[in-house]
């Protein structure tokens, strides 16, 4: 499974081209040494390859075009549907390894962020505008 250890984690051998290398060495780079444990491996693995998925999907829609010509019509281009699934696998993954700088804080305890919630002048989208100027007011 290994060939080079980068971190506290080896080169998965899956990671064959130099692309693909390349990312893993700037992800792992990019975190402390202990981030990531042997379970994360095939996270990355995935994570990496739906993130050049995703650049290759969105190189040809911008070169190609957002529509196709084909015999039947104008058609859209079926790499916008590979752009969009790989953006989305690219944002499950990148929240299960919490990549994003929110996703490595250890939340509150949830009774006490919501009585901090209810407590709150702040405007909730969810409650009615004029019981937020009675609050205010």
């Amino acid at each position: 499974m290994v060939d080079k250890t980068f971190g506290m984690l080896k080169m998965p051998k899956e990671l064959t081209n130099r692309q693909e290398r390349r990312l893993w060495k700037e992800i792992l780079g990019s975190y402390s040494n202990d981030y990531f444990n042997l379970g994360d491996v095939p996270m990355l693995v995935n994570y990496i390859r739906a993130k050049l998925l995703s650049d290759q999907a969105y190189e040809n829609f911008t070169t190609q075009g957002h529509t196709l010509d084909t015999e039947k019509g104008l058609i859209a281009n079926p790499a916008i549907k590979i752009w969009k699934d790989a953006c989305g696998t690219l944002s499950v993954l990148g929240t299960k390894l919490r990549l994003a700088p929110n996703g490595r804080t250890r939340p509150e305890d949830g009774k006490q962020s919501n009585r901090k919630a209810k407590d709150s002048k702040v405007f909730s989208p969810t409650s009615d505008w004029r019981d937020h100027q009675r609050l205010n007011g």
